[in-house]
C-alpha cells in the first residue's frame, strides 16, 4: 500500500520504492495518487527532479484540475520542489497559479503560502521592503487563519454536544475577537458551554460579563435570561445560606424589567416564585426551630420575654408580610398560632389572659382564611 512507501521513505528506501514499483504494476491507486506518492518518496530523499515529473505529471491530470483543494495541494509541493532545485522561473509560474486560485475560492491558508513565497522571491530579487511586506501579509493571514480554524472548531464542538472542548477553544479566542464580527457570539457560545456543563457559577458570570459588555447586543436577552437562570440552578436547599438566591432573584426581575413582553417572561416569574417559595421555606424552618425549642433557654432561667416561642411568632408573621401569595401560608399560620398558644399557657398570670385573648383572636382568623384546614 501507499502508507509503506511513507512509512519505509526515510528507513529504506530501497524497500520503499520496490513497494513503489508493484503499486504501479498492480493499479492498485488512480495513476495521479502513484505519481504524487512517488514524487513524496523522491522529494523526500533528494531527487528533486524526479519528484519533479510526477508532480508535473499529477498537476496535469483531470482528477487534480477538478479538485480545487488537491491542485492548491499539488502546486504547493511543486513550489517546494522548484525552491529546492532553484527554479526562480517554474516557482514564480507556480506561485501565480496558486495565489489566484486561492484567492478565487477564498482558501486563506494556501493565500499566505502563496504570499509567503511571492516574497521571498521578491525579497531575493533585491526589493527587501516589498518582499517583507508580502511576507508579514503571509504571517498576519496565517495567524487570522489559525483564529479562524479554532473557532470553527469550538463551533462545531458545540454543536455536537462537547462543551468541555468547546469551552477551551473558545477561553483561548475571546481577547482574539473583540472588536470582530464574532466577539459577541463567542461570549454568548461561552457562556452556554459552562451552562450546558452545569457549571451554572461561571456560566452566571460569563452571561453577566456578556450583557455589561454588549447592553444591546443580538444575544442579550439569552444572556440576561440564562445569568438569572444559572444563579437559580446554583441556588443551595434551604436550611443553608440563601445568598445567592437573592442574586437569582434580582437578575431575573433584571431580565423581566428589561425584556417585559419577552416570550420567556413567564418562565422567569415562576422561578421567582420557586425562589420566594425556597426563602419562606428557610424562615419556616426556623420558626420551627424556635417552636421545637419552645420554652428552653439553655442553662439560663425561662424568661417571659424574648423567649424561642415569640421568635418563632415574629419569624413566622416577617414571612408572611414578605411572601404573602406563599403556598406556606397554612403552615406559618398555625405555627403562629401554635406558638401565641404555648406562649400563653407558659406566661406568668398577669400576662396569660392577654396573651391567651391574642391566641383566641389568632384560631378564628386562621379558621376565617383556611375554614378547610386539617
Amino acid at each position: 500500500t501507499d502508507d509503506n512507501v511513507y512509512r519505509y521513505t526515510f528507513s529504506n528506501f530501497p524497500l520503499a520504492c520496490r513497494i513503489m514499483d508493484e503499486l504501479r504494476i498492480r493499479k492498485l491507486l488512480p495513476t495521479h495518487r502513484l505519481d504524487i506518492t512517488e514524487g513524496d518518496l523522491y522529494f523526500n530523499n533528494g531527487h528533486y527532479r524526479h519528484a519533479l515529473k510526477n508532480y508535473r505529471r499529477a498537476l496535469e491530470s483531470d482528477s487534480i484540475r477538478q479538485n480545487d483543494d488537491e491542485y492548491m495541494d499539488q502546486l504547493h509541493r511543486l513550489i517546494s520542489t522548484y525552491d529546492c532545485l532553484h527554479n526562480e522561473v517554474g516557482k514564480a509560474e507556480c506561485v501565480n497559479l496558486l495565489l489566484g486560485k486561492a484567492k478565487a475560492t477564498g482558501n486563506q491558508p494556501m493565500h499566505s503560502i502563496a504570499l509567503f513565497n511571492l516574497g521571498k522571491m521578491i525579497y531575493y530579487q533585491g526589493n527587501k521592503s516589498q518582499g517583507y511586506e508580502y511576507m508579514h501579509q503571509a504571517v498576519d493571514l496565517m495567524l487570522h487563519t489559525d483564529y479562524e480554524y479554532k473557532y470553527e472548531a469550538a463551533k462545531n464542538y458545540f454543536a455536537k454536544g462537547q462543551y468541555n472542548r468547546s469551552a477551551t477553544l473558545l477561553n483561548e479566542l475571546i481577547t482574539i475577537l473583540k472588536g470582530t464580527d464574532k466577539a459577541e457570539e463567542s461570549l454568548y457560545m461561552l457562556g452556554m458551554s459552562y451552562y450546558n456543563q452545569k457549571d451554572y457559577q461561571t456560566a452566571a458570570q460569563t452571561f453577566i460579563t456578556y450583557f455589561n459588555t454588549y447592553p444591546r447586543g443580538t444575544f442579550t436577552e439569552l444572556a440576561r435570561f440564562h445569568a438569572g437562570k444559572s444563579l437559580f440552578l446554583d441556588t443551595p436547599e434551604p436550611r443553608l445560606d440563601q445568598s445567592s438566591t437573592y442574586k437569582a432573584i434580582q437578575e431575573l426581575q433584571m431580565f423581566m424589567e428589561y425584556f417585559p413582553t419577552s416570550s420567556r417572561r413567564q418562565d422567569a416569574q415562576q422561578m421567582i416564585f420557586d425562589l420566594q417559595d425556597k426563602l419562606v421555606m428557610k424562615d419556616y424552618l426556623a420558626a420551627k426551630l424556635y417552636y421545637d425549642l419552645g420554652s428552653y433557654t439553655g442553662n439560663s432561667t425561662y424568661s417571659t420575654t424574648g423567649n424561642n416561642y415569640l421568635s418563632c411568632i415574629v419569624t413566622a408573621q416577617n414571612a408572611l408580610k414578605d411572601y404573602p401569595y406563599t403556598k406556606m401560608r397554612e403552615d406559618l399560620s398555625i405555627l403562629v398560632l401554635r406558638a401565641k398558644y404555648d406562649m400563653a399557657k407558659a406566661s406568668v398570670e398577669e400576662k396569660k389572659e392577654e396573651r391567651m385573648r391574642e391566641t383566641i383572636d389568632e384560631y378564628y382568623s386562621f379558621k376565617n382564611e383556611f375554614p378547610d384546614s386539617k
